[in-house]
């Protein structure tokens, strides 16, 4: 998905955990509450089915979006 969160040297990477962690939370903004995507509300009532398998591609590309596009293209704070 291009993303690694720990370095070469065996330390964590916390600029991209953090990148990961943005696009997580755009993704559940985005995908979530604004589009209602939620594959896990048919799973918990024990079904499966392609809504499902519809929705969690739904929020991988919504993800993808978020990783590609709108977090390197985000505006950037020198303080």
């Amino acid at each position: 998905m291009g993303f690694k969160i720990v370095r070469e040297d065996g330390k964590t990477d916390w600029g991209s955990l953090r990148a990961v962690m943005y696009c997580l939370l755009a993704t559940w903004v985005v995908g979530v509450r604004l589009l209602g995507l939620d594959p896990f509300d048919d799973l918990v009532a024990g079904k499966f089915d392609l809504g499902v398998i519809f929705d969690a591609a739904a929020l991988l590309a919504v993800y993808l979006f978020c990783w590609h596009v709108m977090y390197p293209n985000r505006p950037k704070v020198n303080l």
